[in-house]
């Protein structure tokens, strides 16, 4: 008897030979058959992580379709007869790969094929954090895969512990000395090992009270805080308010942002918890008083002479006895001590500004003013006010017909007199060059006696003049106008400039300025002592007017160099040449050549020399000598001074260098890709920020994406390396502004590879943040814009559209930098979505259109704790602490950025972690370096802010006096 194996294989046979000898036919149907495996799958050894490929071969008729199995579960989308796995670790040894191939008439699956992986374990499962109480035990539980029996090493903080060599681990009574402690188990094959993450064991303990909340006594709408210290870990709070739990109440201390007298005697508790376990704290209740608050202003009105008017007010206080006095035009009327006050019969006297003064225990307050106007016709009337100050010169026009117009006086006062009845609109204006007004306009309606309207107005004007320059090899000229005091300047710029040009400066608010301008001879964004400059003497006082007329000379300057240090300098190898990195000639802050002249020689006594070079100074400080005639191997000898008009320093002490790659272990590789198309060669490599040592490699036609190998890189201990990469557009050998650059933080301690590097294609970027600001009881809302370089330089930007703002505006000045800032105040709280227009004036006479939207208002203000206000009589700590608390709903993503300010002494720290809520004095937790310039001097007062700043970067921020 033949097997259906036998059977299946014979019939396969006699059909082919049937074919075969078939004189040729080919009318002749090929005979049904089920699936046949011919050919099993194998199986596969690998080592992790390489793919494993199984393959079968089957006959039948139909042509049978594939599905590969795993362990007997189908594989997704594996349909062919040959299978390749993905990546393998240890955890897939022992699995099994089997092929199943159906037709119409069945259905075969192939024998399994088993995959054998070898390389270190797998860990399946990772130990979990634990939380016992003191005195309990805790087990750690790991789950490994792998090949050829697993052994177990588990370590507490790194170390090991004896005859932990389980897969599980149960430590001793758990002691107050073990909380945090991290747990970690090596799990070894014979083919490596792997070490899990640490798991961390959290030892309870407690709570226990030590000092319980104290009542709080405060004036409305004062805030008000209560604290209370307990022991125990982990502690939870959760804080009450007349037993009912407040959210978000849940640190050791909750702060009321402002107490109101419905508040009065409320009790407040804290339940504090710890594994379980909780205790309630006793209550502390909070005593409000509060001056008077008016709930309902009087309101003022317009009617006929003869007829009656009152005038009443609505307040609330504590102690609630209540007293009032009426005044009119500030005087006292007497025997009005009412709530209200009422003239039976109005006459022409009557008219005027009235208030009232509510008084009680704790103080007094006086409501707004209520304009009260007497008169036989009506009247539409009001003020025009900017920062407070009346507005002269506005124009307020009403849609009557014909329409009627009214100017504003010297206070800001306008009048339209004789305005039938009717429903209008009233809209101002003024002759300003840039202004906006809140409401821009508004309805007006005249029924039976006078309109009060008024606006408020947010004023820019414009300052300009011309330019005079005798410098003509002058590019780019930035003028400044900045604000006497703080304040964010104004700037403009123009470009390639050789004689007299008008410039002119837009949306300039009324105040005091100082003009200057200075002409960037080299266009490299630095400022240098030989630029043409000046300032106007006379300060630019803009009042109520345009400014008009002026004339800013800039003067070519020459100064001595003769007296000044040679500029220091490192020179580094390179495949067939050489980088510098020198430190700028100074003197005030101000690089003083016109230019550097670099010489190199293979005689150290420069009796000849293999070549010189003229550099500009740039920002980078950063000079590259490739294609110079540098051959490898040999030595040349580097001196540098710097070059003036008519002078020189002296010549630095020359520096030896043998031309060719690096001879350190490491080695950096990867891609550079530029979307900017490249006008020169492409240089590469990495810098050590602290010796100014480098390792670069040049590209003469780089395409993007541009591979890149940089040999003979040293360890970067300690610290860390720059990988930088730009196109040399200006083939100048120099990183310039202008230049696509790209530097990124690298730590050397092996081969860097596939680094990939993209250098900017934008040519700028722009971004609008709001800054919410308290100081006391005062708030602002400014908006800030930045404008950065990208692929290009920015010389200048204007705010040509936008909500809320004076259109046109110049931006703040960059005096040729890479970034431009301005801070405005809008007439109305800035809204999410607000966008704004910005039109960027490149260096090179091309503009760009940008569009920036405000992405929110932050009103998660910290808490100011210490130091607080002191005295003028008690000196506090010259030296001291600062402390504060988080707001109790702060944004998802922040930080904090802090500044002290005072005189004489001066000290910001930025990029503080949200988890930050103290600083000590001059004590930068991120910068060692960065110390208090300066000191506090008894008596002397000073302001410290602390801003909590989201991912977006809108600030929410309070500022604080402090008199040490």
């Amino acid at each position: 008897m033949l097997n259906a194996f036998e059977t299946r294989f014979l019939t396969a046979l006699l059909l082919g030979l049937l074919i075969h000898c078939g004189g040729g036919r080919t009318d002749v149907p090929l005979t049904p058959l089920e699936p046949l495996v011919t050919s099993q799958p194998q199986d596969q050894a690998v080592k992790a992580p390489a793919s494993a490929t199984f393959a079968a071969t089957v006959s039948g008729n139909p042509a049978p379709t594939y599905q590969w199995t795993l362990d007997g579960v189908p594989i997704p989308g594996a349909t062919s007869n040959t299978y390749t796995t993905p990546g393998t670790d240890s955890s897939m040894t022992g699995r099994a790969y089997a092929l199943v191939a159906t037709n119409s008439l069945g259905s075969v699956t192939s024998a399994p094929a088993v995959l054998t992986v070898t390389g270190p374990p797998v860990v399946t499962a990772q130990p979990a954090a634990i939380t016992v109480r003191v005195g309990e035990r805790a087990t750690f539980t790991v789950a490994a895969a792998g090949a050829g029996g697993l052994t177990y090493r588990w370590s507490r903080d790194g170390s090991a512990l004896d005859d932990a060599t389980a897969a599980t681990y149960t430590t001793s009574a758990a002691t107050r000395e073990m909380t945090d402690a991290r747990y970690t188990v090596e799990v070894t094959s014979p083919s490596g090992s792997v070490t899990s993450s640490p798991a961390v064991l959290t030892v309870a303990y407690g709570p226990t009270i030590k000092v319980q909340p104290a009542t709080e006594n405060v004036l409305s709408p004062a805030p008000a805080t209560f604290r209370v210290e307990a022991e125990g870990n982990p502690l939870a709070y959760q804080w009450n308010r007349n037993g009912t739990p407040i959210v978000g109440a849940t640190s050791a201390s909750w702060t009321i942002p402002a107490s109101t007298i419905a508040m009065n005697g409320d009790l407040f508790t804290v339940t504090v918890s710890c594994a379980g376990t909780s205790v309630t704290s006793a209550p502390a209740a909070l005593n409000v008083t509060s001056v008077p608050v008016i709930t309902t202003q009087p309101l003022g009105r317009s009617l006929p002479a003869g007829t009656a008017f009152t005038l009443s007010v609505e307040a609330v206080g504590l102690p609630n006895l209540l007293a009032y006095q009426w005044n009119r035009n500030g005087e006292a009327l007497p025997g009005a001590t009412a709530a209200s006050y009422t003239v039976d019969r109005a006459t022409a006297e009557d008219s005027g500004s009235y208030t009232v003064t509510v008084t009680n225990g704790a103080g007094s307050t006086e409501s707004q003013k209520a304009i009260v106007q007497v008169a036989a016709g009506y009247t539409v009337s009001g003020t025009v006010t900017a920062g407070g100050a009346g507005v002269t010169g506005a124009v307020l026009t009403l849609d009557t017909n014909p329409a009627r117009t009214a100017t504003t006086d010297s206070s800001g006062v306008y009048t339209l007199s004789h305005v039938p009845p009717g429903s209008y609109t009233l809209t101002p204006s003024i002759p300003a060059f840039s202004s906006v007004f809140a409401p821009t306009s508004r309805p007006v309606t005249v029924v039976a006696g006078d309109v009060e309207a008024s606006f408020t107005a947010t004023l820019g004007y414009t300052v300009s003049g011309v330019i005079t320059n005798s410098d003509p090899d002058s590019g780019t000229i930035y003028l400044t106008l900045r604000p006497a005091g703080e304040g964010f300047a104004l700037g403009e710029a123009h470009l390639d400039l050789a004689g007299g040009h008008a410039f002119a400066f837009r949306g300039v608010p009324p105040g005091t300025y100082t003009l200057s301008g200075r002409a960037d001879l080299f266009d490299k964004g630095t400022v240098n002592a030989h630029d043409p400059s000046g300032t106007l003497a006379a300060p630019v006082t803009v009042a109520a007017a345009n400014v008009t007329g002026l004339t800013l000379p800039l003067a070519p300057a020459v100064p001595d160099l003769s007296a000044l240090a040679a500029p220091a300098f490192s020179v580094s190898a390179m495949d067939s040449g050489a980088v510098i990195d020198y430190r700028p000639v100074t003197s005030g802050g101000v690089e003083q050549p016109r230019s550097y002249q670099l010489d190199w020689s293979t005689d150290p006594a420069f009796a000849s020399l293999s070549g010189t070079r003229r550099v500009t100074p740039s920002p980078a400080h950063l000079v590259v000598l490739s294609g110079d005639s540098l051959v490898n191997g040999t030595t040349y000898h580097v001196r540098m001074r710097g070059l003036g008009v008519a002078s020189a320093t002296a010549w630095s002490a020359s520096r030896a260098v043998t031309v060719g790659a690096g001879t350190g272990a490491f080695s950096a590789s990867g891609t550079v890709s530029f979307a900017t198309p490249p006008e020169g060669p492409l240089l590469v490599g990495l810098r050590d920020p602290a010796t100014g040592r480098a390792w670069m490699t040049r590209i003469q036609a780089p395409a993007s994406p541009q591979a890149f190998a940089v040999s003979g890189v040293p360890a970067s201990t300690p610290g860390a390396f720059e990988l930088v990469a730009f196109l040399d557009q200006d083939l100048n050998g120099l990183l310039s502004l202008g230049d696509p650059a790209r530097t990124l933080p690298a730590v050397v301690a092996s081969d860097l590879r596939d680094q990939a590097l993209v250098l900017p294609s934008a040519s700028c970027t722009a971004a609008v943040t709001t800054r919410h600001a308290r100081y006391g009881d005062t708030e602002t809302c400014t908006l800030l814009f930045t404008v950065r370089d990208g692929a290009n330089h920015v010389a200048s930007a204007q705010l040509s559209s936008g909500p809320n703002l004076p259109m046109p505006a110049s931006l703040g000045a960059g005096n040729g930098g890479s970034v431009l800032t301005f801070e405005a105040t809008p007439t109305a709280r800035p809204t999410a979505g607000d966008a704004y227009t910005i039109v960027v004036n490149f260096y090179d006479g091309t503009t760009e259109t940008l569009t920036v939207q405000v992405t929110g208002v932050l009103d998660a203000f910290p808490e100011l704790q210490a130091p607080d206000l002191q005295g003028a009589g008690s000196p506090g700590d010259l030296e001291p602490a600062f402390a504060w608390a988080a707001p109790l709903a702060p944004p998802p993503s922040y930080h904090y950025d802090f500044t002290l300010k005072g005189s004489g002494v001066s000290w910001t720290v930025t990029g503080l972690p949200s988890t930050t809520t103290t600083l000590d004095w001059s004590v930068d937790p991120g910068d060692s370096a960065n110390t208090v310039t300066g000191g506090l001097t008894a008596r002397v007062p000073c302001t410290w802010t602390l801003a909590l700043v989201d991912a977006s970067g809108n600030s929410a921020q309070v500022v604080r006096t402090y008199t040490p």
